[in-house]
């Protein structure tokens, strides 16, 4: 079943959602975005973003 790249867009979707709810996010330590605003948007962004190639490639 992890073959299938859409379940991977939907793992990817399940870190970014909460991310924006929280405004805190772990990469290899808590990122949060009052303190580096800028790195915890790209980790988002990228999370977002590979969310979407991979369900767009699974269809």
């Amino acid at each position: 079943m992890l073959d299938q790249s859409w379940v991977w867009g939907l793992i990817f979707l399940a870190w970014a959602i909460p991310a924006l709810r929280t405004g805190e996010t772990h990469l290899i330590e808590p990122v949060r975005k009052r303190e580096t605003p800028v790195l915890f948007w790209s980790i988002t962004l990228t999370w977002i973003f590979l969310s979407a190639a991979a369900l767009i490639y699974g269809l």
